[in-house]
This record gives C-alpha cells, sequence and structure tokens, in this order.
C-alpha cells in the first residue's frame, strides 16, 4: 500500500529526541509514568493497557512508520487517541523516542561496529528503514541487519547524512504545498525559501 499510493512513511527532517522525549514527558506521563514502562496510574483502569514499550518482543515488530501511524490517527476503542493536532516534525520525534526503548545495548555497540567499518546496507536508506521491523531486520539481514537496525533506532543521524540536496528541496516543496492549501501562507512561504536555500 505504502509503495503502490505513494504514501510518504519517513520524515522530511531528523527527528529532535529531545523534543520526541519532552512531548512524552508532558502527555504519557500520567499513565505510562516510569520512562515507557506502561505502568503509570493513570493506566491502571484502562483496557487494554498501556503499551510497554521496553517489551522487547513487541518492539521487535513495530515498525517507525506504524508508531508515527499510531500517533497521528490513535487507536479505537483504547485510550490512544489521536494527536494529529501536533506539527507532523513532532509526531515523528514521538515515533523516534518510544521506538527506541527497548532496544538491547549489546546489539547497538555490534551495529555501531557494523557503522564504523563502512557497510553497505538497504537499511541505510531511511524509507526502507522506517518501513522494516527489526524482526524483518534479522530475517532478511541476519544477526547484522539486527544489529543495524538497533543502532539506527538509537542512532539514527546516519539515515539523514545520506539525503541529497534535491531531496531535502522536494521534501520541502511538498510541505510548502500542503502549508498552503492549509492557508497557512507565511508558513508556506518560509517552506519555499528554505527549499531553495537549503536545498536546490
Amino acid at each position: 500500500l505504502i509503495n503502490g499510493l505513494s504514501i510518504m512513511a519517513n520524515p522530511r527532517n531528523r527527528p529532535d529526541p529531545g523534543r520526541g522525549i519532552n512531548l512524552y514527558a508532558e502527555i504519557c506521563v500520567s499513565w505510562k509514568v516510569t520512562d515507557g514502562f506502561g505502568d503509570g496510574v493513570g493506566g491502571m483502569n484502562m483496557e487494554p493497557e498501556p503499551t510497554n514499550f521496553h517489551d522487547f518482543e513487541r518492539h521487535s515488530q513495530r515498525t517507525r512508520y506504524g508508531l508515527y501511524s499510531t500517533i497521528t490517527q490513535g487507536v479505537a476503542d483504547t485510550g490512544m487517541r489521536s494527536f494529529n493536532e501536533f506539527s507532523d516534525e513532532d509526531r515523528w520525534s514521538l515515533a523516534f523516542y518510544v521506538g527506541q526503548l527497548a532496544v538491547k545495548q549489546e546489539q547497538i555497540v555490534a551495529g555501531q561496529a557494523l557503522i564504523n567499518k563502512g557497510v553497505n546496507s538497504e537499511l541505510l536508506n531511511l524509507s526502507v528503514f522506517t518501513v522494516t521491523t527489526p524482526d524483518e531486520a534479522a530475517l532478511n539481514y541476519g544477526n547484522d541487519g539486527l544489529a543495524l537496525m538497533s543502532y539506527l533506532r538509537t542512532n539514527p543521524d546516519s539515515l539523514f547524512k545520506k539525503q541529497s540536496h534535491l531531496e531535502f528541496a522536494q521534501f520541502k516543496l511538498d510541505d510548502t504545498l500542503e502549508a498552503y492549501r492549509m492557508g497557512n501562507f507565511r508558513q508556506s512561504y518560509q517552506y519555499a525559501v528554505e527549499a531553495y536555500l537549503e536545498g536546490f
């Protein structure tokens, strides 16, 4: 569906980890206190229970785009409402933050070693990374794939260094059009300027 409908399944800009932490603390702390374990007092009577983002099995079956989509759309008949009022950047920052809480330290170290060796992998493509689960990375690319996925989930900078100037300009032009359609003409103008000066 993502490929067939040309859905944008990755962030246009590098997510801000600090922003993700602050947003999480602001909106989730009452029912997911203790840093993502889902055991806060506000969630005690929720059905189903709030997600434990440190559950490695569930973590291994999630994509970053899946987390972003859940934050954007919410989940019907649960306590997880939509946060569509947040900016696209904020929703991606949240997804990148909660999506790294269950990563195992030994996998991060192994993944960093691969990066240091100059590994060449499809997982370094942002569009592949955001729609691939850790389980799929292990299945398709072996132990190195899982290690690389783990490292990238906690250190996504490597994913954004490969973005070309023209790709950046295209993303900003998409933002320009979206802002214009929403009537945010000043923001639309700013995006257009960024597309030209920082991209083209």
